[in-house]
């Protein structure tokens, strides 16, 4: 086994590694291997053997199994994650098993490596990456300079180990739609409720939404400027970045997440450092259930946002540049009191394509109309428009509803 990219790091510091198997013949191996690496290891064979070592030695860095007998390793990371957000985690998942990546990198683990390993340089490679970024978050408390230049780091690095799953167009697609909210779901009085019939190549479309606590929903769709393998990549990328204001928000009540304007002027820098080259367009909105308005911001020109109040509909597009495309870029937050009846609907541009047949000129008033029903609904948007999940799209077919019930 080589170990030689880990000279550097181990002999400036000596680093503890948390690594939690159930497997004995792994722990073994892994205390082996890292120890003589330089590493400082504890190992755990439980879910509360890890708990019980990671308060006493505090390590700066778990590798953690999400099959366990006692504690399931999601819930782990979750219990890990909220006490310690700044320590990263890479996940074992073994071949084959999305899903859990998936539900891990939801959790808050940074990076995950498939069981058996094989490919020990590139195990190498998670833990030096995974150590560089933790080693600048707790070296810039008082340093703004130093700060901007580790956020730069985290990003660069999550570019570099989000590429090996992407890397697959195919396993990319699916990875993709497996971090896809769920069809319909209420949340309160409020209906959050989509529908995709994915293109046959790459996948220019990603939406999400999240109650942030009690007081506060956020939601948001994003639609990349061109299509290619790096599509797929920009969509998880963007949900990656969103998480990081995410859980700032709840572990020190940073109000970045909960104020559009400065969201999008945030993944706009931050997209622009990642050097990936790509535009997207989003809209970004946040309910506040206290006094029942909605703020937002649109970077772009889609999807289109149309809004319904009883019976009257009308769009809030606006003039305004991509995320990822100017430094300078400005984006203006707006505010909407919510009432009875109220529909948001938005729309991908395959969508609107369908849905016009390629005349623009009529964009706004089909959608107004689609929205100004009183029993609107995906599905009937869908059986209105003869969409079909067995036809095939050019782009992503996207239809995206907000209701207040």
């Amino acid at each position: 086994m080589n170990t030689s990219g880990y000279q550097n790091i181990a002999q400036s510091k000596i680093y503890q590694i948390l690594v939690v198997d159930d497997d004995v013949t792994i722990l073994e191996t892994m205390d082996i291997y890292l120890s003589s690496s330089g590493y400082d290891v504890h190992t755990a064979s439980s879910g509360i053997e890890a708990l019980n070592s990671f308060n006493l030695h505090k390590p700066e860095l778990i590798l953690c199994d999400l099959r366990l007998p006692d504690i399931d390793g999601l819930e782990l990371i979750e219990i890990f994650k909220d006490t310690s957000p700044e320590t990263p985690i890479i996940a074992f998942s073994g071949l084959g098993k999305i899903k859990d990546v998936v539900e891990a990198i939801r959790k808050g683990a940074t990076d995950y490596i498939t069981k058996p390993i094989l490919d020990f340089k590139t195990f190498d490679e998670a833990i030096e990456s995974a150590l560089e970024c933790q080693s600048g978050v707790n070296n810039v408390i008082d340093d703004n300079t130093a700060y901007d230049k580790q956020k730069n780091l985290e990003n660069n690095e999550l570019v570099k180990n989000l590429h090996y799953l992407t890397s697959d167009p195919i396993t990319a697609r699916q990875f993709q739609l497996q971090l896809l909210p769920a069809p319909e779901t209420f949340i309160g009085k409020y209906k959050f409720q989509h529908t995709i019939i994915p293109s046959a190549s790459f996948g220019n479309v990603f939406l999400d939404y999240f109650q942030l606590d009690k007081n506060y929903i956020c939601f948001y769709i994003a639609d990349i400027s061109t299509l290619n393998e790096n599509s797929v990549f920009a969509n998880i990328l963007l949900k990656s970045l969103i998480n990081q204001p995410l859980r700032s928000y709840r572990n020190s009540a940073d109000s970045t997440i909960i104020n559009p304007s400065k969201l999008l002027t945030y993944l706009n820098s931050e997209l622009l450092k990642s050097n990936l080259g790509k535009c997207i367009s989003l809209f970004y909105g946040v309910i506040s259930r206290h006094d029942q308005s909605l703020s937002y911001c649109l970077g772009g020109y889609n999807p289109i946002p149309i809004v319904s109040l009883g019976n009257t509909a009308t769009s809030l597009l606006e003039e305004s540049y991509p995320i990822g495309q100017l430094a300078s870029a400005e984006y203006e937050q707006h505010y909407l009191k919510i009432e009875n009846n109220f529909t948001l609907g938005m729309f991908s541009t395959g969508f609107v394509d369908a849905l016009t047949h390629g005349n623009k000129s009529i964009v706004t008033q089909s959608l107004q109309a689609i929205c100004n029903d009183d029993e609107v609904s995906v599905s009937g948007i869908l059986k209105q428009l003869s969409l079909s999940s067995k036809n095939y799209y050019q782009d992503d077919m996207v239809a995206f509803l907000v209701q207040f019930q």
